[in-house]
């Protein structure tokens, strides 16, 4: 059984001379596809992509939800607070905007598959306001307010989907919240 190469990817020059000389135009995925099975050549390959039509941002969520990679508000150039949804459902290649979703815009929030829903929990508006809410969606276009929350706002928190047991009804999965700064 093989074990997957971890980086740095440590490539012998003989070998990259050698496809080099072959006339290879990407020597080192070349390399990776010879040397790996599919499966791993894939982890160790990165594809540059075109830039994305939406402004670049720090402080947002990414998440893998409905067959897509949704992108969620965050800090935009000059510190301009995001409050956006964006999905690609071809890894990156092309991107759709969402209608503007009814949550304020933010930053240092979190944001989770679970149920069959997207959830935006809390996060940080201007002047480091705490928000203390949780949305929910099934479909990035209607969006639902959970009930308020008991804990205080947050940002910088991380969730979790975690399958457990409580007391003692059936392990099932549950969103648990850690930290941040109430």
């Amino acid at each position: 059984q093989q074990s997957l190469e971890t980086l740095p990817l440590r490539v012998p020059m003989s070998e990259l001379a050698a496809l080099a000389r072959s006339g290879s135009a990407d020597l080192l995925q070349e390399y990776t596809s010879k040397r790996f099975s599919e499966t791993e050549a894939c982890a160790l390959a990165w594809e540059s992509l075109e830039a994305p039509p939406f402004p670049a941002r720090h402080g947002h969520q990414v998440v893998a939800f409905g067959g897509g990679i949704w992108v969620l508000g965050g800090l935009g150039e000059g510190s301009k607070l995001l409050r956006d949804a964006w999905v690609s459902k071809d890894l990156g290649k092309t991107w759709e905007e969402m209608p503007q979703p009814p949550w304020g815009a933010r930053y240092s929030h979190q944001a989770v598959a679970f149920d069959g829903k997207l959830i935006v929990l809390a996060g940080l508006e201007e002047n480091d306001k705490r928000f203390r809410d949780a949305w929910e969606t099934r479909d990035g276009i209607v969006w639902s307010e959970l009930p308020a929350a008991k804990w205080p706002g947050r940002g910088g928190h991380r969730l979790i989907v975690l399958n457990m047991t409580l007391g003692q009804a059936p392990p099932k999965d549950h969103v648990v919240l850690l930290g941040g700064n109430a």
